[in-house]
């Protein structure tokens, strides 16, 4: 007699049976059983599951029954889209696996084709493909957009007015990138295309930073170059610390100011350069300045006479003052050793009467 297992499950109130073993056959996976005598549509006794119950019962596990059993959807993706979903290092597809709780398999980079297969229950299996079809949409949107961005426009400008479009450390044309939205390369001053300036991004950015560019060029058409004498004993002074004060001069007039170097014959000859209103205007300052500043160095020269001591080392040059001179002062004639005044110990003992001491200074 062959020996039969049996699995019961209770749900929904009724017996759901699953036969495993049938007389002595052994258990087969879905799938895994060869197609027997050319009859693919009848059903195999290993799968077949007996429900027992009420019938609204039944059915309702029949229904949940089938809701369980795992089916396959093959989802048509663009193969340049697949690296994309499988993200860095598989996170993308890791991650929606196990978001929709589904096995997706991405066909291998060798064989470049667009199919990728969902397996899973069928509410899971609907989750993921819509989860995959938004990323498609998504990668499609980015495609479109990038596209868009990439259009591009060529401007010829001379190379001498590039220096002047980029600015001090690339800020004006870190602007114009900024404001526009836009990618705008310089050519390697070597190249074939030296004047050519590309400019990428949306059409109608790409078209106004390419207006903006053309009016710098135009400003600079216009601007001339002025030369003004100024004093290089206050070219320090003008510029200031680390250049600030001259900076802030350019900023306000809207010039460019060059200064010579120091060993040049020209070194007191500056340079301005801008629209020929601006330079003017600012020559005069410059003079103003100069001025000024020409007046503080004579009175700070003028001070120094007075505040610095005179130099040990440097011989004086003025003349010796002459002192006080006493007439017929007794240190002023040879000593008289018979002179018993002058010297009462020497010479006769007796003593004799004294004269009067000789008068100093003028006789009255």
């Amino acid at each position: 007699m062959p020996s039969i297992k049996q699995q019961h499950i209770t749900t929904l109130d009724c017996i759901v049976t699953a036969v495993l073993e049938v007389y002595g056959e052994p258990t087969l996976v879905n799938g895994d059983a060869e197609i027997a005598n050319g009859d693919d549509h009848k059903p195999k006794v290993s799968d077949t599951i007996n429900i027992t119950g009420k019938r609204e019962n039944c059915e309702g596990a029949k229904a949940a029954l089938e809701e369980m059993v795992p089916i396959t959807k093959e989802v048509s993706i663009p193969f340049d889209y697949h690296r994309f979903i499988i993200g860095k290092k598989g996170d993308g597809i890791r991650q929606l696996m196990t978001t929709h709780d589904v096995n997706i398999a991405i066909p291998p980079a060798d064989q470049q084709s667009d199919t990728v297969t969902v397996v899973g229950t069928a509410t899971c299996v609907d989750g993921a493909v819509a989860a995959l079809m938004e990323k498609v949409k998504e990668l499609d949107s980015e495609q479109e957009d990038k596209k868009l961005r990439s259009f591009t426009v060529e401007l010829s400008v001379d190379p001498k007015y590039h220096p002047k479009i980029i600015g001090r450390k690339g800020t004006i044309i870190t602007k114009i990138r900024t404001d526009y939205d836009v990618n705008i390369q310089f050519p390697d001053r070597s190249s074939e295309t030296h004047d050519k300036i590309i400019i990428q991004g949306y059409e109608d950015k790409a078209e106004g930073a390419k207006a903006a560019i053309e009016k710098l060029v135009s400003d600079l058409e216009k601007q001339i170059e002025i030369t003004v004498k100024i004093d290089s004993r206050v070219h320090s002074r003008l510029i200031g610390g680390e250049g600030k004060t001259i900076r802030k001069i350019m900023e306000d007039f809207k010039v460019d100011i060059r200064f010579p170097r120091k060993k040049s014959p020209t070194h007191n000859l500056i340079v301005i350069q801008g629209l020929e209103e601006d330079c003017y205007e600012c020559k005069d300052h410059l003079l103003n300045l100069e001025e000024e500043y020409l007046q503080d160095a004579m009175e700070q020269e003028h001070m120094k006479q007075y505040m610095k001591p005179p130099s040990r080392k440097e011989p004086s040059q003025s003349t010796p003052a002459a002192g006080f001179y006493v007439r017929d002062a007794p240190w002023n004639k040879a000593p008289d050793p018979t002179n018993t005044t002058d010297f009462p110990s020497i010479g006769a003992s007796k003593s004799l009467p004294s004269k009067p001491p000789p008068s100093w200074g003028p006789k009255r």
